[in-house]
Parts: structure tokens; C-alpha cells; sequence
């Protein structure tokens, strides 16, 4: 990502594998807090997928989860309500997901441009594996052909980031259906 400066910065990646989406909010939560207090001095990059779990955002209107909690649980889905911005996201085994814990005083104060700038990141990186992926206008995420293949939704205290975006890559969408 780059910096205020226009230089790019280097990312500690941690990668957690396969685990429980509690286990790993507790833990980008407690990495973020860290960060602002300036614990630790390095922007993170924690990487995982979860179990079927649904989380909601705060732009999540009722209706918009096309199932009822009951009906989540009997096929074995979790449902948490997050503080991320964006929707209704689906993660899945196989679906890469990546929660950056960045702090934006060190780059760019201004959320939008992050959004941006975790788009341009995940769009380079399918293009370098032979993907022609892009924006659509009006709209947060990652496309291709005109169906989402990455979620973004970010949370951010004192400029400092969490949460982030979801890349369908090896899962096998079954929960969206």
C-alpha cells in the first residue's frame, strides 16, 4: 500500500488458516487496538477463511438476508452482526479472506481512498494469475464479468483499519444459494 509519501510500506502477513470467524475477530479486534496505541508498529495483514458464516454490516437493511437465523443455523450457518461497513458477506472454507490492520495517518486519512486502494491491490493480484478483473461503478468490491468475486467492508478507529474484504477463490458458494 503506499504511503502519504507516494513509497510503498511492507505488511506483516499472518496467515490463521482455516478458523472460526469469533476467533479471528477477537483477534484482528485486539491487533487493531495494539495499533493505535502504537504496541505494535507495523501494519498487519491477517489472512484466513472461515467456516460458513455470514456477517452483516452497517449497511444491512432487513430483507436483505434472504434467510431467517433459524433457518441459518439447521444448515449449520453462523450469523454475526460486525461493525464493518458494507452488507449481508458470505465467507465459506476455500474463500480467501484478508483483514487489513493499517494505519491510515501513516498513508492516507481518507476511507474512500482505502477502499480504493484494497480494490486496486486485489485486482493487480488476479491479474497477475491471468484474471481480468475491474470495479463496477457505483459500487464497492471486485468484478468479473459482471459477478462480485471480492467483498470489501472496512472499520476504522483512530485511522486505524479492520476488518476488510472477502476473495471467492476455491470455495464453493454453496451458502450463497
Amino acid at each position: 500500500m503506499p504511503s502519504a509519501e507516494g513509497g510503498a510500506r511492507e505488511l506483516l502477513v499472518i496467515d490463521m488458516g482455516l478458523i472460526a470467524y469469533d476467533q479471528a475477530h477477537v483477534f484482528q479486534r485486539a491487533a487493531a487496538r495494539l495499533r493505535v496505541r502504537g504496541d505494535i508498529a507495523q501494519d498487519l495483514l491477517i489472512l484466513c477463511e472461515h467456516p460458513r458464516v455470514i456477517t452483516t454490516g452497517r449497511s444491512t437493511k432487513s430483507g436483505n438476508l434472504k434467510a431467517g437465523p433459524a433457518l441459518l443455523a439447521e444448515h449449520g450457518i453462523e450469523l454475526r452482526d460486525v461493525e464493518r461497513g458494507g452488507d449481508v458477506t458470505v465467507h465459506e472454507p476455500g474463500q480467501m479472506v484478508g483483514y487489513p490492520v493499517i494505519d491510515l495517518k501513516r498513508h492516507k486519512q481518507d476511507l474512500h481512498w482505502y477502499l480504493r486502494q484494497i480494490e486496486e491491490s486485489l485486482i493487480v493480484a488476479l491479474d497477475s494469475i491471468g484474471l481480468d478483473a475491474g470495479r463496477s461503478a457505483g459500487q464497492t468490491g471486485v468484478w468479473i464479468d459482471g459477478r462480485k468475486l471480492a467483498s470489501i467492508g472496512v472499520h476504522a478507529r483512530d485511522w486505524v483499519t479492520s476488518h476488510g474484504f472477502a476473495l471467492n477463490a476455491f470455495n464453493s458458494l454453496d451458502t450463497f444459494r
